[in-house]
C-alpha cells in the first residue's frame, strides 16, 4: 500500500505541485492540497481497486477534491507565513528577527529526529528528498514533517 503511494509521491510531486498552482491560488496553497491529497490517499486506500482504476487516475480524484476544499476553506484569508526559499535567507515582508529566532528555539525544542528534518530544511535549506537520504527516513515522512512545522507556524503567525 504505501510502496506504490511513495513512488507515485516521489515520481510526481513536483510535477503535481507545477500542475496544480494556478488553481490553488500559490505554490505554497499547491504545496498544501497535493500533501493533503496524499494524506488521504493512505488514509483511504483500502478503497482504491486496481481492476476499475488505475492508482493514478484514481489518485486525481482525491487531488482534485483536496484542492477545491484547499481553495474553498482559504477563500478571502491571506496568510503571513515564514518563507523559507526566498534567496539568501531574505525574509518575508512580516518576517522579523525576532521571529526568526523564535523558529529556530521552536526547531530545537521538537524531538531530536524532528528537530534534525527542521533544521536541514529551514535553517539549511536542504530539500525533503536529500534530506530523506541523510536521516534514513521516507520522503513522504520527511516532507509530513515540513509540511506538519509549516502548518503549525502558519496558525501561530497569523
Amino acid at each position: 500500500m504505501i510502496k506504490i503511494i511513495e513512488e507515485h509521491y516521489i515520481a510526481n510531486f513536483e510535477k503535481l505541485v507545477k500542475k496544480c498552482s494556478y488553481r490553488a491560488g500559490t505554490e505554497w496553497d499547491a504545496q498544501d492540497a497535493v500533501h493533503d491529497a496524499y494524506e488521504r490517499a493512505i488514509k483511504y486506500f483500502n478503497s482504491y481497486d486496481p481492476d476499475k482504476s488505475a492508482f493514478g487516475a484514481w489518485f486525481n480524484r482525491i487531488l482534485v477534491n483536496a484542492i477545491r476544499e484547499h481553495h474553498n476553506h482559504n477563500k478571502g484569508k491571506t496568510d503571513l507565513e515564514f518563507d523559507e526559499d526566498l534567496a539568501e535567507g531574505t525574509p518575508c515582508l512580516h518576517y522579523t528577527d525576532k521571529m526568526a529566532d523564535e523558529i529556530r528555539q521552536r526547531i530545537k525544542s521538537k524531538k531530536p529526529h524532528i528537530s534534525e528534518i527542521l533544521n536541514l530544511h529551514f535553517n539549511l535549506g536542504y530539500g525533503a528528498k536529500d534530506i530523506s537520504r541523510m536521516v534514513e527516513s521516507t520522503h513522504i515522512a520527511v516532507n509530513q514533517t515540513i509540511f506538519r512545522f509549516r502548518e503549525e507556524l502558519k496558525r501561530d503567525y497569523k
